[in-house]
């Protein structure tokens, strides 16, 4: 019944080890729980490759096309989108500035015009087709104000319509929401001090159902 998936990642280190989660949840009623993930045993972000291998595990045994995935400014590829494309995964990615500008800059209007539309018009979106390795993605623009009274800019990149990629997005925060409360208030993951790489998958599972 739900259509957003939330993807992102979360680590520690405890006893010399490194732990890092590379988890893939469903959102439910406004909560994130996860469905899939992988220990990566590393710090830093995760790469195209393990990305598409941890999806490409999770597809074998979940029926998950038509929803649409959310992330962060680190989980963007063209190869990754290209993995998503192929499942009919739709997506809704944060961008960091300057991300793709020479795709999005092929035609039509350059991005800096489309941020100076998004200034002049603070809280509307603003955005622009165009294609990256054959395949067609909006770029999404909408600008706030910051509580500084400061205009900053959120960039997407969107395989869906504009005005939803706005709408899915406000939901990511959620999976943070999650790992707080995975690791920090009530279930505290983190101090669950086992090392052998079974156990901590398994700690893990039972962690993810009791919540």
């Amino acid at each position: 019944k739900s259509r957003c998936l939330i993807i992102d990642g979360t680590s520690w280190q405890w006893g010399g080890k490194t732990y890092h989660f590379l988890t893939l949840s469903v959102l439910y009623r406004g909560v994130s729980i996860p469905i899939w993930w992988q220990d990566l045993a590393k710090l830093g972000i995760s790469s195209q490759q393990q990305r598409k291998r941890m999806m490409q595990s999770a597809l074998k045994v979940l029926k998950l096309e038509g929803k649409v995935l959310l992330g962060d400014r680190e989980y963007i590829g063209t190869h990754w989108f290209a993995m998503l494309h192929q499942a009919k995964i739709g997506f809704v990615i944060r961008l960091r500035k300057g991300n793709y500008q020479s795709a999005i800059e092929q035609k039509g209007r350059l991005v800096s015009k489309l941020e100076n539309q998004a200034r002049r018009q603070v809280g509307q979106v603003v955005w622009k087709k165009f294609t990256l390795q054959g395949h067609t993605y909006y770029y999404v623009l909408r600008s706030y104000r910051s509580r500084g009274g400061k205009v900053e800019y959120l960039r997407l990149i969107s395989s869906v319509v504009p005005a939803s990629a706005i709408e899915y997005y406000g939901h990511r925060y959620r999976i943070e929401t999650m790992f707080k409360h995975l690791k920090s208030n009530g279930f505290d993951l983190e101090s669950l001090h086992v090392q052998k790489a079974y156990k901590v998958r398994m700690m893990m599972a039972v962690v993810v159902l009791a919540y």
